[in-house]
């Protein structure tokens, strides 16, 4: 399973997930590249090295020597790094993006079209070498990345940091490709270097914001796995209720909430709705049995113009509303109060006078 955190605002956007969701934190159990090329290839370990006598093999654009991978441009190709001269995250060996220009790798593996991957790699460069990468896989397009920095030129105690983006599968094959931003020698040729990459269809949110909502702004996410959520992650969904649509998790696998999960939800076109209008917002194969955090099952609650009911069904979470709100939001109430306050103040100053 790969751990999932410190999503940033665009966080997962649209129902192809345009938008990346920039995670740190990961661990691997199934790894698509390395069931699709053999394990060790999603840390660049299989394949015909050559060692140049340095430690490192000069790959051009067009070359396949490592295993499950391509070599690509824009520039004169990339450096397939080995330990002890260069470090490595996990085995023996690394890739370096920049060779004397910027390159690329790219890797072609079969997903389901409209079903949501986590990516997940480890970076690194040094002091003077550059840190800017770009990855590509899916609805994730050209998302840069920039890897932590070493000081001086200590590539073999390079500090690798881990990165994860979430993507759509646009078809039943998925190309996850890797170029250096790089310009050039700086003043070594050298960085991004990548190691342990991985993408897997079961996901763990943790401590970050899990939001199908993009343009429409109602959208969808399918998770073809199992979904945790960690460390206070958050479900937010927003409910469109002129046109009786939500935005909708789709958990293939088992919804696991744990016991401090936290669901957020945003109205839109705040109407008020006949009694036992539904919304299914999230949808799962298997739930671990527990609720989000403050919405346990029936629990009813006022949100905007009307009162709601949320449950847990087999299959999935609804909410259904029960009519009018019974009582103002507690804004509204804090506003009538100060403004009854006001009005007291006013008549006891004309009073007064």
């Amino acid at each position: 399973m790969l751990t999932v955190s410190k999503f940033n605002r665009k966080y997962i956007s649209g129902i192809v997930l345009s938008a990346a969701c920039v995670l740190a934190s990961s661990n691997v159990v199934a790894n698509i590249i390395d069931t699709t090329y053999g394990v060790g290839a999603g840390s660049f370990e299989l394949g015909a090295f050559v060692n140049n006598g340095f430690d490192y093999m000069g790959l051009a654009p067009g070359a396949t020597t490592i295993a499950g991978w391509s070599v690509g441009g824009p520039g004169s190709g990339v450096d397939w790094l080995k330990t002890p001269s260069f470090g490595a995250q996990s085995g023996s060996h690394s890739v370096d993006l920049t060779n004397t220009t910027a390159g690329s790798v790219s890797t072609e593996i079969p997903t389901t079209l409209g079903q949501t991957y986590q990516l997940s790699f480890y970076t690194a460069t040094v002091s003077t070498g550059a840190p800017l990468g770009t990855v590509s896989a899916g609805s994730l397009v050209s998302q840069t990345f920039s890897a932590p920095i070493t000081p001086g030129p200590d590539f073999a105690s390079q500090a690798f940091a881990p990165f994860s983006f979430l993507f759509t599968a646009n078809g039943s094959k998925t190309t996850v490709s890797f170029t250096s931003a790089s310009g050039g020698c700086l003043p070594d040729c050298y960085g991004p270097v990548i190691d342990s990459v991985s993408v897997d269809s079961t996901v763990a949110v943790d401590g970050g914001i899990i939001a199908p909502g993009g343009v429409d702004p109602i959208g969808k996410i399918t998770i073809g796995g199992d979904l945790t959520f960690k460390k206070g992650a958050k479900y937010l969904a927003d409910l469109d209720l002129a046109g009786l649509k939500s935005d909708y998790l789709g958990v293939d696998g088992t919804l696991n909430l744990g016991t401090d999960s936290l669901l957020d939800l945003n109205l839109i076109n705040d109407l008020l709705l006949d009694a036992g209008k539904e919304f299914q917002i999230v949808g799962y194969g298997g739930s671990d049995g527990n609720y989000f955090k403050g919405f346990a099952d029936g629990y009813r609650f006022n949100r905007g113009r009307n009162r709601w009911e949320i449950d847990y069904r087999p299959g999935g979470i609804y909410l259904t509303s029960l009519g009018a709100a019974a009582v103002p939001e507690p804004s509204s109430l804090a506003l009538m109060l100060l403004a009854a306050a006001l009005l007291g103040a006013r008549r006891r100053s004309q009073g007064e006078s």
